[in-house]
């Protein structure tokens, strides 16, 4: 009997250490969600203030005007509209400005359908006909150029084909030359071989000495 009474009281006990543990955890809480609910009204008022100062200072912005191919006084009317600062900035010759039209505006920046406001400065591009015969003549010079590159290599591979040419006409010319002095060389030996060389030439030669000998009897 007094063994379960023992059990019932630390049984008891127990249970009374839980729910103080429990009370706590729940004192806790509740202290943090009172700290949360004294912070979040001001960190929500700061990023409201933010988001409406935002707000305030775009709430004039606007898309900016596609100005490109339309003649500068165009422009420049669309640009005092809207109320826009700008400048106009004349390009300086290119290959590809070639081929552009005269105080036209080529591109601007910022760049077409760009969210501007006010304040905003805006530049403007174009060319006048200075810039598109300086352009023009740049391709001019470039295709002289190459046209001038392509004919001296040409001339580089036409003389080189001719001396290569000339040098194989030469060996050819030193070849033949060496085989024919080599066949008559070859032909002079096969003949001496035969001895007929040799009495024709010694009858040729002994020919002038009979003469003279006949000549001096007489």
């Amino acid at each position: 009997m007094s063994k379960t009474n023992d059990k019932s009281g630390k049984l008891t006990h127990l249970a009374g250490k839980t729910f103080t543990v429990v009370d706590k955890v729940l004192g806790s809480i509740g202290s943090v969600a009172d700290t949360i609910n004294k912070v979040a009204p001001s960190v929500i008022d700061e990023s409201a203030k933010v988001i409406d100062a935002h707000l305030e200072k775009h709430k004039a912005d606007f898309k900016m005007p596609g100005l490109t191919g339309l003649t500068l006084a165009e422009a420049k009317r669309i640009l005092e509209t809207y109320q826009l600062q700008y400048a106009l900035v004349l390009m300086t010759p290119s290959p590809k400005l070639a081929n552009a039209h005269p105080d036209i505006v080529l591109s601007t920046t910022p760049k077409e359908k760009s969210k501007v406001g006010l304040k905003t400065f805006v530049r403007v591009y174009y060319v006048t006909e200075a810039v598109i015969l300086a352009s023009q003549q740049i391709i001019d010079d470039q295709q002289t150029a190459k046209a001038n590159a392509k004919a001296k290599k040409q001339a580089t591979h036409r003389q080189q084909l001719k001396q290569a040419t000339d040098t194989a006409k030469s060996l050819s010319t030193g070849a033949l030359t060496g085989l024919r002095h080599l066949t008559k060389k070859t032909a002079k030996k096969s003949k001496t071989k035969d001895g007929r060389i040799d009495i024709t030439d010694s009858a040729v030669e002994s020919e002038p000495e009979s003469s003279t000998t006949t000549n001096q009897e007489d």
